[in-house]
């Protein structure tokens, strides 16, 4: 029998939390509590998906689209979509409207320590209250009466039992994404922004990743969502694009709808499943994740490239203001010492995320990882060909 889509509307009060000007939210999450019979708290958290792939699986333009991309890739000039933004935005969640969604329900039990999988359902939730993540990052580290407007709510999901939630859910998924997370604090985020100084010229900007208390409540909200989901498509025989092991393997699964064609197609399943309709088969399925995969590294490639060459257009340009500043013919830097091979010595220049190789003899004896070294510019590379540069103080071994 077809699943009726509840209306959450007055029932619950829907987050999202994203970074400063985002306009495309396809992850809410909300949370409430009541006393069962025994006496024992029961905490009700869900993690809800904005209902996205019933408009695109129905035009098959933009489904094709969206497939032949595979996700969207965020250049640090613009960021290629995988779906047309006009529409990301219509299928968001919304701060003036209600929206569709599938939400996954999970129930937490602050005694034990323990989640158990509550239900996945079609909804109708009411307008979400957006949140940036230095935002949330305060509101967590915040005594509550700092948002007197956050700490009690008529539908529940105050700011006390909001961070109640966050500090279980952190336990209970522990380090799992902790790598991820490493992984992205060492590639520097590259922006590009305009009018710098007044002359209306485009800017690159290196900004290092900020991996707050935010970033990892968040992660560990959508880590137990995307848990949740796989065990429901495991319980009821759904076929899922994800491989473990694999690159495009997400563990926060079915979470991104609008930047993820897997999550598009974990979705598909799901609707199709709470739809009565037959779900996509496993060898169709397979076949997919092995194309998006193939695309994802196509996707990694291009965002290496394009990363690369801002990285190095904002080291050319520093490397010219200094010049002009100084009258140095050369710009020096400081930098860290990532990697020693007999003669060839990576040294990564602090604030740029290039990383530069250094000639020198006797590398082995005079240099070593974590050594902070300071070193003029030779040549600036390019994404094919490596930067240069040369000693001009170390510090030595303690």
């Amino acid at each position: 029998e077809q699943s009726e889509r509840r209306d959450l509307r007055g029932v619950v009060r829907p987050f999202c939390v994203d970074a400063v000007g985002a306009r495309f939210w396809d992850d809410a999450f909300t949370v409430s509590e009541r006393k069962l019979a025994s006496g024992k708290r029961d905490i009700l958290f869900a993690v809800h998906i904005a209902q996205v792939d019933s408009y695109v699986a129905a035009r098959p333009e933009i489904d094709q689209v969206a497939f032949e991309r595979g996700e969207s890739v965020y250049l640090p000039r613009q960021p290629l979509h995988m779906l047309p933004p006009s529409l990301m935005e219509a299928l968001s969640f919304s701060k003036n409207l209600c929206t569709e969604a599938i939400s996954v329900e999970m129930h937490i039990d602050p005694e034990n320590l323990t989640i158990t999988l509550g239900d996945v359902y079609l909804s109708l939730l009411p307008p979400v209250k957006s949140m940036t993540f230095d935002d949330f990052n305060r509101r967590l580290t915040s005594s509550s009466h700092e948002y007197s407007d956050d700490s009690e709510d008529e539908n529940g999901g105050g700011l006390g039992l909001v961070k109640e939630v966050a500090n279980l859910m952190v336990q209970l998924t522990g380090d799992r994404g902790q790598n991820q997370r490493k992984a992205r604090e060492r590639i520097a985020d590259v922006k590009v922004t305009s009018g710098f100084g007044g002359s209306g010229k485009q800017r690159t900007r290196v900004v290092g990743f900020k991996n707050s208390l935010a970033h990892q409540v968040l992660n560990s909200f959508l880590l137990a969502g995307g848990k949740a989901i796989r065990q429901f498509a495991q319980d009821n025989n759904l076929s899922l694009p994800q491989r473990p092991g694999a690159e495009t393997f997400a563990i926060r699964c079915g979470t991104a709808p609008l930047r993820r064609y897997a999550d598009l197609i974990v979705q598909r399943q799901l609707l199709r499943f709470l739809l009565c309709q037959p779900p996509l088969p496993r060898a169709e399925t397979i076949a997919l994740c092995i194309a998006l995969e193939r695309r994802h590294a196509a996707a990694e490639h291009l965002l290496q490239g394009a990363r690369r060459g801002a990285l190095l257009d904002a080291l050319s340009a520093h490397c010219a203001e200094q010049a002009r500043a100084t009258g140095r013919e050369r710009a020096e830097l400081a930098g860290t010492v990532k990697k020693v091979q007999r003669e060839r010595v990576e040294v990564l220049l602090d604030g740029t995320g290039v990383r530069a190789l250094m000639r020198a003899a006797a590398a082995e004896e005079d240099y070593f990882n974590g050594q902070k070294i300071r070193v003029r510019v030779v040549s600036i590379g390019s994404p094919t060909e490596e930067t240069v540069v040369e000693p001009i103080s170390a510090r030595k071994r303690n």
